[in-house]
């Protein structure tokens, strides 16, 4: 480590302490760098010397200072905005509103609003939806036809996360949202209370596009048999840590033909909350594969 690189380290160390920067400075004038005196003048500045005669002569000379030199001592930020500079060292950065969302990452909740469709529309297509990680439109009303017009943004590029539970969503909106240009990157996908059925799960399963799921809510779906086989025959269930089904029509066959699936191993958590028609039989295939990694209720004949 060169000496600078000490003395500058000592001085983030210190970020409140003077001392550490009065004595980068002293280093800097000695090798004839102006930063030095830059940094000695504003911290004389900052200490408040409104009687001292000197003080006009100091504010003439930080601006004398700063016009010359600022652009030099600030090239490897100005590139992100303006920067500020405080006791002598870069220690602001002024970004527009457009750049500083192109370099933060939003976690949007609108739980329970109507945005119905229009709201939707508005939302796909404002100017900072660019920035969104993470959506929570949970009981929005958005519908198909909302879903179909986030479907088609081209500015959700960040969004790994989206709940859309019981938002009136139906198996044509979830096929629009396969269809999504930023479909394939989400991470966490919230579907539970909207009457897909079957068809909603084929669309998803057969998209070929949800392979980096590792969370998938589907409880109170309206899923049959036929559903719950083509999941458990899903090879991208393999990826899925969180499954939530609870609250479909699941039968002693299709909790076997979940707890014989050979993508369920990596399961942390299968949710069951609801079934009815499970029986012994079931309940016993899935905790002999899961064990205590299921969470079910003991309702209708489950401890029969």
């Amino acid at each position: 480590m060169s000496v600078e690189q000490a003395l500058w380290r000592a001085v983030h160390a210190n970020p409140r302490d003077v001392a550490p920067r009065l004595i980068y400075a002293d280093w800097l004038e000695e090798q004839g760098d102006e930063r030095g005196e830059f940094i000695r003048v504003q911290c004389e500045l900052v200490a408040g010397i409104e009687d001292d005669p000197r003080a006009a002569a100091l504010r003439q000379r930080e601006q004398t200072l700063s016009r010359t030199h600022r652009e030099a001592w600030s090239a490897a930020l100005r590139q992100f905005g303006a920067v500020g500079f405080y006791q002598g060292i870069p220690s602001q950065l002024y970004l527009p509103a457009d750049r500083l969302l192109q370099l933060v990452q939003i976690k949007l909740t609108l739980h329970s609003n109507k945005l119905r469709e229009a709201g939707g529309r508005r939302l796909a297509s404002c100017r900072w939806a660019k920035s969104i990680a993470a959506l929570n439109l949970f009981r929005c009303q958005v519908g198909d036809r909302g879903i179909s017009a986030l479907a088609k943004s081209m500015t959700l590029a960040q969004l790994h996360s989206l709940d859309v539970d019981a938002s009136d969503v139906r198996a044509a909106g979830v096929a629009s949202l396969v269809k999504a240009p930023w479909f394939k990157q989400l991470r966490r996908l919230y579907l539970s209370g909207n009457v897909i059925g079957d068809d909603g799960v084929k669309a998803l399963v057969e998209s070929g596009q949800a392979v980096n799921l590792r969370c998938l809510a589907l409880a109170n779906c309206g899923l049959t048999e036929k559903g719950i086989h083509a999941l458990a025959d899903w090879p991208v269930l393999a990826n899925v840590r969180s499954l939530s089904q609870g609250g479909n029509r699941l039968t002693d066959a299709g909790a076997e033909a979940l707890a014989h699936s050979p993508y369920v191993g990596q399961l942390e958590s299968l949710k069951l909350y609801g079934f009815d028609g499970v029986g012994v039989r079931g309940r016993d295939a899935l905790f002999v594969r899961l064990g205590d990694r299921v969470e079910m209720n003991s309702s209708a004949g489950l401890l029969n």
